[in-house]
C-alpha cells in the first residue's frame, strides 16, 4: 500500500515536472528577451524592431522592420516564439540591424565610407546573457511550483 501511494506519486511528480520546466524556461526567455529590447539603443526604433525570434535554427534575413521605438513589437514576435517552444528546443533572438554589433561592442577606426569613430561598446546584450541565471532565479519565483 505504501508502495502504491509512492509510486502513484512519482508518476505524478514526472508528469508535472516537464510542464514547471518548460514554463520557467519560457518565463526565464521572456524576462531576458524584454531586458535586453529595453536595453537597446535606440534613436529612430530601428534597431528595436530589428529584433527577431526563431526556434531551432538562426533566423534568415529579416524581411521588413518595423520602427519600434518602445520595443512593443520585437517583445509580442518573441512572445508569440516562446509560446510554441518545447523542452529541449534551442530560442534564438537576433538583430539584423546592420549597425547592432557596433553599439554593442564598439567601434573605433575609419569604416568603409572613411569616417572616423571612437565608439565605446554599449553591451546591451552581453550584460544580459551575462544575468541569465537571474532571469531563471525570478522565473522560478514567478511561475511557482
Amino acid at each position: 500500500m505504501v508502495q502504491q501511494s509512492y509510486m502513484a506519486a512519482i508518476d505524478r511528480w514526472e508528469q508535472r515536472v516537464p510542464q514547471e520546466l518548460l514554463a520557467i524556461a519560457q518565463q526565464a526567455i521572456m524576462n531576458l528577451t524584454q531586458s535586453v529590447v529595453v536595453d537597446t539603443p535606440f534613436d529612430t526604433g530601428f534597431l528595436r524592431g530589428s529584433w527577431q525570434p526563431s526556434i531551432g535554427d538562426l533566423p534568415g534575413p529579416k524581411k521588413s522592420v518595423t520602427l519600434d521605438p518602445g520595443g512593443g513589437m520585437a517583445l509580442a514576435d518573441a512572445s508569440l516564439a516562446v509560446a510554441n517552444l518545447t523542452l529541449g528546443e534551442t530560442f534564438y533572438y537576433s538583430n539584423a540591424c546592420i549597425y547592432a554589433r557596433r553599439l554593442e561592442y564598439g567601434f573605433v577606426g575609419e569604416d568603409s565610407l572613411g569616417r572616423t569613430y571612437n565608439q565605446a561598446g554599449r553591451f546591451y546584450v552581453t550584460m544580459n546573457a551575462m544575468a541569465w541565471p537571474t532571469f531563471v532565479n525570478q522565473a522560478v519565483l514567478e511561475v511557482g511550483s
